[in-house]
Order: structure tokens, then C-alpha cells, then sequence
């Protein structure tokens, strides 16, 4: 059924997101490994992880 699935494409560093979500990290484990994992010296990625697991939370596709 089509009609009722949604499909989304991720960037990569989302797909990190939900490779971790699935390995069973919480928001501040996910958040600490991919600080580790990527070179980000804004501190831009973590409030985009952040706000990318809301929005997964706001759409029922994770929980608390």
C-alpha cells in the first residue's frame, strides 16, 4: 500500500542519526558519538541532531 507510506531521504549525517536510534543510543549518547565521529567545530550539528529527533518524535516515528 503505497498510499499509505511515507518515504524520506536522509542526509547523511541523518542516516547517522537513525543508525544510532536503531543501535539503541539516547539523544545524548547519539549526540556525543557523532561529535566524536564528525569534525564540526561550529557545534552546528548538534542542535540540527537535536531538532532532527524532534521532529522524528513530533511524527510518531520514535519515542521518548
Amino acid at each position: 500500500e503505497t498510499r499509505a507510506e511515507k518515504v524520506y531521504t536522509l542526509s547523511p549525517t541523518g542516516a547517522a542519526v537513525v543508525r544510532e536510534i536503531v543501535a539503541g543510543a539516547d539523544a545524548e549518547t547519539l549526540v556525543a558519538r557523532l561529535k566524536e565521529r564528525y569534525a564540526d567545530k561550529t557545534g552546528k550539528m548538534e542542535g540540527e541532531a537535536r531538532a532532527f529527533l524532534q521532529d522524528l518524535r513530533k511524527k510518531g516515528l520514535i519515542a521518548e
